[in-house]
């Protein structure tokens, strides 16, 4: 009866999967390639190399709650699982030819309370990446709660630098990764929208959070959310340790003076004008 079942899986894999039936009719090169591959995996460790890096997440609401619906608690739980999961683990140099130590810095306007981290202080941090890194190893996570405050379209000159956007394009180079929230999908630059990997719509019932996965590409050329089809349904559970691992009372912004001094560079172009 196994033996039937196994078939039956080898014949529906072989014709749904494009890269299963290349795979298959390919064994002479592929097979012995994978066992070399395993080995590699294996020998040098290669689960503690995040896959994470480059990639931009964003948590939104698509519905009109868009308060107490789990984002900022979706992304600190996110964060803290790279960090716990990454940090202090051994990795290998193949430059030196050894296992060196890697470590994770995370970067964040959100006070969290069970790692360390260094407080967002500006933009200008994402353009100096490589002077906060410790080693070249170290994997850097941006934590930005309210990114619609700190990129805001009606500030793109003031926020994007060519240098930002340098080090955005390239920060997988740089391995470094970008957890956003925003309250609406429309609310932060579109620069930053049309880069982002994954976009999670949060919703919350007690404590069992459910996001839902749609393709950026897809949120940015639709207006109605309700014809979108989900990439994928995820749910977890918050424990206190959860909401105990940062401060739900912190309120994530740009460091001061940022948006007055715009605002007032504004006021007076206008009176320039009159």
């Amino acid at each position: 009866m196994i033996y039937i079942i196994l078939l039956v899986l080898f014949l529906v894999a072989l014709f749904v999967s494009d890269y299963f039936r290349y795979y298959i009719f390919h064994f002479w090169y592929t097979v012995p390639q994978s066992l070399k591959d395993i080995l590699k995996y294996i020998k040098y460790k290669e689960k503690n190399n995040c896959k994470e890096v480059g990639n931009i997440i964003c948590y939104c609401s698509l519905s009109d709650k868009v308060f107490g619906c789990g984002k900022t608690l979706s992304a600190v739980k996110r964060v803290r699982n790279i960090y716990h999961k990454y940090n202090n683990t051994k990795i290998w140099d193949s430059e030196a030819g050894e296992f060196v130590t890697q470590h994770v810095k995370v970067i964040s306007n959100v006070a969290i309370n069970d790692i360390n981290y260094i407080p967002w202080r500006g933009v200008d941090q994402f353009t100096e990446i490589q002077k906060m890194k410790d080693d070249s190893h170290d994997i850097m996570i941006f934590l930005l709660d309210e990114a619609g405050i700190v990129f805001n379209s009606r500030e793109f000159k003031n926020n994007f630098s060519t240098s930002f956007v340098t080090n955005l394009l390239q920060s997988r180079k740089a391995n470094a990764l970008m957890v956003l929230t925003v309250q609406k999908w429309t609310l932060f630059d579109k620069l930053l929208r049309s880069c982002t990997c994954q976009a999670f719509a949060c919703s919350k019932c007690w404590r069992i959070c459910k996001l839902v996965e749609f393709s950026p590409s897809d949120l940015e050329n639709c207006t109605n959310s309700d014809m979108l089809r989900p990439l994928r349904k995820l749910f977890w559970f918050a424990f206190d340790s959860d909401y105990h691992a940062y401060d739900t009372h912190s309120v994530g912004s740009v460091p001061d003076g940022q948006i007055d001094q715009a605002h007032l560079k504004r006021k007076f172009q206008r009176k320039s004008k009159i």
